[in-house]
């Protein structure tokens, strides 16, 4: 089952430790979200919402334990992402 996830992802990828841990961490912390969600918190929520929201949670630790000295590019380029959605919401004038 692994060779045919990793097979989906082109193999420079690899190549980039950034992008090396992507596709299978986003499987495996949905599964691990999955089993969070029904031992230890459950939320009455859809259980794929829930599972999500810990791959979400679980990849953003990863990623600021691991690569804690990238978090100086990742912090503003979040909040200009942040700020270009709020632009694109609200209402146009004229």
């Amino acid at each position: 089952m692994v060779d045919n996830v990793l097979k989906a992802e082109p193999s420079f990828c690899y190549r980039l430790p950034l992008l090396r841990y992507d596709t299978v961490a986003s499987i495996l912390y949905h599964e691990i979200g999955h089993h969070i969600h029904t031992v230890h918190r459950p939320v009455y929520e859809g259980k794929e919402n829930v599972a999500d929201d810990w791959s979400r949670k679980l990849s953003r630790r990863f990623l600021r334990r691991r690569y804690w000295y990238l978090m100086v590019f990742f912090y503003p380029a979040h909040l200009l992402l942040k700020l270009n959605k709020r632009i694109k919401k609200s209402p146009k004038r004229g």
